[in-house]
């Protein structure tokens, strides 16, 4: 038995002895773990992206619907233009009445998302406070990931 494991020839982050290594090897990826937990992303075809985030509604925006049911359609910036196969999905992260916005659009030559807003007997274009956004793949194939 060898007195130390330099002869595996394992490639740690380090370059060393894999076994006098593992706490700085250990620490290393707990910080990518740390980074990512922070501020979760995903990689696409090598550049890295925010999964999800949020956004605030546009100023000065008018209802076209009447009570009980108020509506209307508004553009918000996108956080980026995601890759091909990919569109934001947006919801409600924070409003003081019954709301409900979904993704109608995303147009990528403007850098804009379209969203659908529906709000039920509140004609208060202030109460949506926040939207929320996420990243998510437009693939029909279950098995993309096979």
């Amino acid at each position: 038995m060898p007195a130390t494991t330099s002869q595996f020839k394992i490639p740690y982050p380090t370059g060393g002895d894999p076994v006098r290594d593992a706490p700085q090897t250990l620490q290393n990826a707990m910080q990518i773990i740390d980074d990512y937990l922070h501020e979760p992303f995903v990689l696409i075809d090598g550049a890295k992206y925010p999964i999800n985030g949020a956004a605030i509604p546009p100023e000065n925006w008018q209802f076209a619907g009447q009570k009980p049911w108020f509506y209307a359609a508004f553009d918000i910036p996108a956080p980026y233009i995601p890759p091909a196969g990919y569109t934001f999905e947006t919801f409600v992260l924070e409003s003081s009445s019954t709301t409900f916005v979904c993704t109608s659009e995303l147009k990528r030559d403007q850098k804009m998302i379209t969203c659908r807003f529906i709000q039920t007997w509140s004609n208060d274009p202030k109460a949506l406070k926040l939207i929320g956004w996420r990243l998510v793949p437009t693939s029909t194939d279950p098995n993309r990931l096979n």
